[in-house]
């Protein structure tokens, strides 16, 4: 498994950035372009590789294609799941004990996403999961305002990963 910060910077190619002009004119004026979380939408852009990649797919196989060429780690295969299957999946084990290092309270009703998770050790289920692996910035326990950056929430998110597999990925559930 890999997990890399969505804002590394990537330095597209000149032509790259030429082609990408002519299919949208605006790009440059986007926030975050150049940052690695939004590689995906420039393969989509580009139609890159008219979808025949090793994954058939423009947007994720420019992915896999930017991380071999920046960090040399070819990509075998990837797992997208939406939130909600995150959740079912989660749920379906039965939760997963872990514990929370910190208060974690953050509402954002335009993705209709509130996290309200106590810190400690508990079991959390597929909502509070997600919330958990979601969490970047909300209030502490005395209302103000904590911020934890991308690569704190990455921390968060391979201890959970750890946590799940050490708790579900055995013979019993091998079925």
């Amino acid at each position: 498994l890999i997990n890399l910060p969505r804002d590394i910077y990537i330095d597209y190619s000149d032509k790259l950035k030429s082609d990408l002009k002519k299919k949208w004119s605006s790009y440059s004026k986007s926030k975050g372009i150049y940052k690695i979380n939004a590689s995906h939408i420039i393969g989509d852009r580009l139609n890159y590789k008219d979808g025949k990649g090793r994954f058939k797919s423009p947007e994720y196989d420019f992915v896999a294609d930017i991380i071999e060429e920046v960090f040399d780690i070819y990509i075998d295969d990837y797992v997208y799941i939406k939130p909600s299957s995150f959740r079912r999946v989660v749920d379906y084990f039965g939760g997963v004990e872990i514990d929370v290092p910190y208060l974690m309270k953050y509402n954002d009703p335009t993705q209709n996403l509130t996290i309200n998770i106590k810190k400690g050790l508990q079991t959390l289920n597929g909502k509070d999961a997600e919330g958990f692996v979601r969490y970047r910035q909300g209030v502490d326990e005395k209302g103000k305002k904590k911020s934890i950056g991308d690569i704190e929430r990455k921390n968060n998110q391979v201890a959970f990963v750890k946590a799940f597999m050490s708790q579900h990925l055995n013979l019993k559930n091998l079925g």
